[in-house]
């Protein structure tokens, strides 16, 4: 058997590329015959755009209206040029809703959810930004923006989703600005054959009106706030406030509905978020002793930043000696939080049969009050054997104690007796008194070189011993030669 000329060679390697070019040329020619027929069965117009060779499908379907850019060279491309020149154009084109064939490669900078199952085979499952909603977080991936995804995704939007049974993978994206979002359906892949083709293209316009934004961003989380699950609805309103910021009307009127909300959390958020407006459902909620403590401590804190002076005196006078254990140290925390000094004397007072928590509390507020007439309750409070209660006193005595308070938090220093953070709360309290006084008279508490290491405490007495605590924190006793 001979071997084939040169020129044979030659005319053999040209013509299998010709073939395979005719075999393309007729692939794709069987395609937009395709898509003609799918435009006429679905009452689209067609264009053949010989640019890119991609077929382009516009027109209304069932109250939508619809663009489709269906090929395999620049389909996403295609979708912003189309969704751009109409969003610019006509009025009725603000909101434009695009379903993308073949959008492959597509990119987009707002958000876009993806079924998970399109991710497990080949890169597991990605976290995205969660709705709330557990049973769509489980099976759909988000991308972008949390309050566009939010205000995208209502409630039926969700169960849509999660009902749908696509012909084809795809993916939902929305872009463009919060006034003038821009919906796209991207169908990935070539659907088969013309029935294939109808079939995408209405799932995809199914998406799209399913999840259509009406009336904007601040309304569809509006809508979410009104009426949703618990999750959904507070990380509604938390991205609402981010997104708007608190001027905004549309939050201040979510924050107003979700104020007579079933959840508690909720609530705390909506009133902090009105200010003095949600004072009196912050006091409610502080004040409900069947209310969980970190609720109720939350609303304290929100409570303690907005409410008026005459309303913060008559919480604290009422309730400092409250028999509801929860709400006494919420007034107690309140008083420090506030720095409200008028209450000073009240929490001065003894009290020989005090919880160790309401101590621990008080010595905190004392710290935060910063008034020295504190300190010699805060040194009888160093002996108590609750180390927590300790530790709290040594640490305030670091802002309001004086040299007296130097003796009794040496021994606690030393490491002698306590728990660690006793000695390194009163460790701490030394170096803030010697930094608050600095250098006194004999017997002061002064800076030393003690063997070369500078920056050491000690108090010290001309005829007497010394106990100095070193720059690495370990205290000893130097015998005066």
């Amino acid at each position: 058997m001979r071997s084939p000329t040169a020129l044979e060679a030659v005319v053999l390697f040209f013509g299998t590329i010709m073939l395979g070019q005719l075999a393309i040329l007729a692939y794709g020619l069987a395609i937009n015959r395709a898509w003609r027929r799918a435009a006429r069965e679905l009452g689209l117009v067609y264009e053949r755009r010989r640019s890119d060779r991609a077929s382009i499908l516009s027109g209304t379907m069932d109250g939508l209206e619809i663009s489709i850019s269906a090929g395999t060279q620049g389909a996403g491309r295609d979708a912003d040029t189309v969704a751009a020149k109409r969003g610019a154009g006509r009025d009725e084109w603000e909101t434009c809703d695009v379903v993308n064939i073949d959008g492959a490669g597509a990119h987009s900078t707002g958000v876009s959810v993806h079924p998970r199952v399109h991710f497990a085979a080949a890169r597991g499952i990605p976290t995205g930004i969660p709705t709330g909603d557990a049973e769509f977080d489980a099976r759909f991936r988000i991308e972008g923006s949390s309050a566009g995804a939010l205000a995208m995704l209502g409630r039926d939007a969700r169960r849509f989703l999660l009902d749908l049974r696509a012909p084809q993978p795809w993916t939902l994206l929305i872009t463009g600005s919060v006034s003038e979002p821009i919906l796209r359906v991207l169908i990935h892949g070539e659907p088969r054959g013309v029935e294939g083709k109808v079939r995408a293209v209405r799932a995809a316009a199914a998406i799209a009106r399913a999840t259509r934004l009406e009336g904007g961003i601040a309304d569809g989380l509006t809508r979410n706030v009104r009426s949703d699950v618990q999750a959904v609805r507070m990380r509604s309103l938390r991205c609402l406030i981010d997104a708007m910021g608190e001027e905004h009307p549309a939050v201040k009127e979510a924050c107003r509905l979700a104020l007579n909300d079933e959840s508690a959390e909720i609530r705390v958020v909506a009133a902090r978020e009105l200010g003095a407006d949600g004072v009196p459902v912050l006091l409610a909620l502080v004040l409900d002793a069947d209310e969980a403590f970190d609720v109720r401590a939350e609303a304290a804190r929100a409570f303690v930043e907005h409410a008026d002076d005459e309303t913060f005196r008559l919480f604290v006078d009422r309730h400092l000696d409250s028999a509801d254990a929860a709400l006494r140290r919420l007034a107690i925390e309140a008083v420090g939080d506030r720095s409200w000094i008028a209450a000073l004397p009240r929490l001065l007072e003894p009290r020989p049969d005090a919880h160790p928590s309401d101590i621990r509390a008080t010595a905190i507020a004392l710290r935060k009050l910063g008034d020295s007439a504190a300190e010699p309750i805060l040194i009888e409070w160093l002996g108590s054997p609750v180390s927590a209660v300790a530790a709290a006193s040594a640490r305030a005595l670091g802002f309001v104690g004086s040299i007296a308070a130097v003796e009794p938090l040496l021994p606690l220093a030393r490491g002698a007796w306590g728990a660690s953070e006793v000695r390194a709360a009163a460790r701490d309290a030394l170096r803030r008194i010697q930094s608050r006084l600095g250098p006194v008279e004999a017997g002061r508490l002064a800076l030393v070189d003690v063997d070369g290491a500078a920056g050491a405490l000690s108090e010290a007495d001309d005829a007497a011993g010394r106990v100095a605590i070193d720059e690495a924190g370990s205290p000893r006793e130097d015998a005066q030669k």
